[in-house]
């Protein structure tokens, strides 16, 4: 069986679907990821071939706005912004839908696989007439924004024949525990892969006693102008824990060290493996888990079983944020609500009272009983065989 991948150029979008993949190879399918040029070595680093297409595409040639304005104005309206998020990342299909097609007039694939938000693989699978399968790695995507990136891509559509409305996903896959999820699709067991991972010897052993907790603001974020909550998050996590670890990309760190001098026991986790430290290899051992609210890194918090301390900034996070709270597995800070003191009680709080533990725990032991990756490609496996099925109109 042949898998066409294909993804946003952005960790959070291609992350997800690396253990899907892995299973996929390691049953003895063949599988490319179609990503630009500037996205293959991330794609290879991962362990999967990569099929180059559409030359350089880049996060920011899909933007509008500058770094202060985005985070003040997901501050004022996050319904407002979440639209127009949907309409700027479905621009990555402007880009890449052609020139994957185009590829798989070379390549002809068996099915296609993309995260929910990549708006080029359903449109390529229905020009195909083969499945698309959607793996979805957050929470439900409102219908109001949905629809607002399917009228980005208009023309797109128009001039391929494609009515999103009329080819729905073959199967749509979902890592988040269910019990988070209004209508469910069909579970696969969350794999934590951050990233190539490369085992630090300072975080090989923990002495007897001590407590650590890990911090991170994702990929996105410290290019937005996130960085600057980062001084109140150290100090109050400093003056409470004997081990603070934090997770950031390699240019996010250099900042964060030009803008403020790191206090003993507070380690600026760093790899030459990849762009950041793997975090599920950084958190672990961790009593809490500080974070901005990223499906990734909140899916890996609950399947190591860490509470977790949402502090919410833009996209889907606010959402998320709420999850983690009604799971039981953690608090969360608005914004308007960051200071030393206001972190400091809700670690204090995370940290001391068994109940966010044993939520943790709980979440945990449900993602863990979904199926894992392995079973979910015996099941996509069983989808191709499926006789006289028709998986898309007529397009052109």
């Amino acid at each position: 069986m042949r898998i066409l991948m294909t993804t946003c150029p952005q960790y959070g979008h291609f992350y997800p679907l690396v253990p899907l993949g892995w299973a996929l190879r390691g049953a003895g399918h063949e599988v490319r990821v179609a990503v630009p040029e500037n996205f293959v070595d991330i794609v290879a680093q991962a362990g999967l071939p990569a099929a180059p297409v559409g030359g350089v595409v880049r996060t920011r040639d899909i933007m509008e706005g500058g770094k202060g304005e985005l985070l003040d104005a997901w501050a004022a309206d996050p319904a407002a912004m979440h639209v127009r998020a949907l309409r700027l990342v479905s621009r990555f299909a402007l880009h890449l839908a052609e020139p994957i097609v185009s590829f798989c007039q070379q390549w002809s694939p068996d099915l296609v696989l993309h995260p929910t938000l990549d708006f080029s693989g359903p449109l390529v699978a229905s020009v195909l007439g083969v499945p698309a399968v959607s793996l979805s790695p957050g929470l439900p995507i409102a219908q109001r924004a949905m629809a607002a990136a399917h009228d980005e891509l208009a023309d797109l559509y128009g001039a391929w024949g494609y009515q999103p409305a009329e080819t729905p996903a073959a199967v749509r896959l979902e890592t988040w525990p269910t019990s988070l999820l209004a209508h469910p699709g069909q579970p696969m067991r969350y794999v934590p892969y951050n990233g190539p991972e490369t085992m630090p010897t300072w975080l090989l052993g923990r002495p007897v006693g001590t407590s650590r907790a890990c911090v991170t603001l994702g990929s996105i974020l410290p290019k937005t102008g996130g960085l600057e909550v980062l001084p109140a998050l150290i100090t109050a996590l400093h003056d409470l824990l004997e081990q603070v670890v934090i997770v950031l990309p390699h240019e996010a760190a250099k900042a964060l060290t030009d803008l403020i001098t790191l206090p003993a026991g507070v380690h600026l986790a760093d790899t030459v493996a990849g762009p950041w430290l793997a975090l599920n290899l950084a958190a672990e051992g961790s009593a809490l888990l500080v974070h901005h609210g990223g499906a990734g890194t909140t899916q890996t918090a609950f399947s190591m079983g860490i509470p977790q301390l949402v502090i919410p900034r833009m996209a889907d996070q606010f959402d998320v944020a709420n999850a983690v709270v009604r799971s039981g597995a953690g608090r969360a800070l608005q914004p308007s609500q960051l200071t030393p003191e206001t972190v400091r009680e809700a670690a204090a709080d995370l940290i001391t009272d068994a109940r966010y533990r044993q939520g943790a725990a709980r979440v945990q032991g449900e993602m863990a009983a979904q199926p894992h990756p392995g079973q979910v490609a015996a099941m996509l496996e069983e989808l191709i065989a499926r006789p006289g099925t028709s998986w898309s109109r007529p397009c052109g």
